[in-house]
């Protein structure tokens, strides 16, 4: 529910921003430190699901958690060679995230598989 939220949240923010609802700077700003805010309260609450999750659930998340980071990582890498190389002309500052969530998601998916 608190991702849920966030994600929301956050797309609203975006359009606002896109759409100049907020109409200052000072109002934006005060728009990102809400977001953040409940950003960190994602963080909490996935903090405690997990000291309250049971041993395989944490042993899933910690592989799922792996998985996202090594996407990640290997994907900026990716991903910066494509700027460079000229392929990609507006580079997005989503895109590694996106790739992170990607692969947590399916890690995820495979370790509630594998074990279930």
């Amino acid at each position: 529910a608190w991702t849920a939220g966030w994600t929301a949240l956050w797309l609203v923010a975006v359009a606002g921003a896109k759409g100049d609802w907020f109409g200052s700077d000072a109002a934006m700003a005060a728009v990102v430190v809400g977001v953040t805010a409940v950003g960190v309260g994602v963080l909490l609450a996935y903090r405690r699901f997990l000291r309250e999750a049971d041993e395989l659930r944490r042993t899933i998340e910690l592989h799922a958690l792996a998985a996202g980071v090594g996407t990640g990582l290997i994907g900026a890498f990716g991903y910066h060679l494509l700027v460079v190389a000229g392929t990609i002309t507006e580079p997005d500052v989503l895109a590694v995230p996106g790739m992170m969530f990607l692969g947590y998601a399916l890690a995820a998916l495979h370790g509630q598989r594998h074990y279930a």
